[in-house]
């Protein structure tokens, strides 16, 4: 990655990310008929927007991020870009991947593919940090393992595994 990132642009780019996640896990749990799978998207959903409050409290203690900017809104436009284009597809894409998730395995294949780039993306720009910023990405990699170990419980306990 060629851009260095501060931790304030990492959470602006994390609060995209998670309202994504919500907006996929609530797709998710709309298509699933399978009740407890359905339980689980919508609690996942639950966490994405409680991590999206975690990193605005991140955000408050790593304090505001002012790009310079040549025309108003410029910023946004780039943050767009690269959470659309370069972590995953926008979150209409993932609505349709949702929509077109046949079977439960599927649907949660998809979950932990979509927390699987959101990890890679982080592990990406974790390594041009330092100090606090460092930690601040540590910390949202710590989130995101979390939601890959829980949708690997539910796969494993679907297949049948102990």
């Amino acid at each position: 990655m060629s851009a260095e990132f501060t931790g304030p642009e990492i959470l602006e780019i994390a609060l995209r990310i998670e309202k994504n996640g919500e907006r996929l896990y609530r797709a998710l749990a709309q298509r699933s008929e399978f009740l407890p799978v359905q339980q689980a998207f919508r609690a996942l959903a639950g966490e994405e927007e409680k991590h999206a409050a975690s990193f605005r409290t991140l955000q408050e203690a790593v304090g505001p991020f002012r790009p310079d900017e040549a025309y108003p809104g410029e910023y946004a436009l780039y943050l767009r870009a690269l959470v659309d284009e370069n972590i995953f597809a926008d979150a209409e894409a993932y609505e349709e991947a949702a929509r077109g998730a046949a079977t439960v395995a599927d649907a949660l294949d998809l979950a932990l593919r979509f927390e699987k780039e959101t990890m890679i993306f982080f592990l990406a720009v974790r390594d041009s940090l330092s100090g606090d910023d460092r930690e601040v990405v540590e910390e949202l990699l710590r989130q995101e393992r979390g939601h890959v170990r829980k949708l690997a419980e539910i796969k494993q306990t679907l297949a049948g595994g102990s």
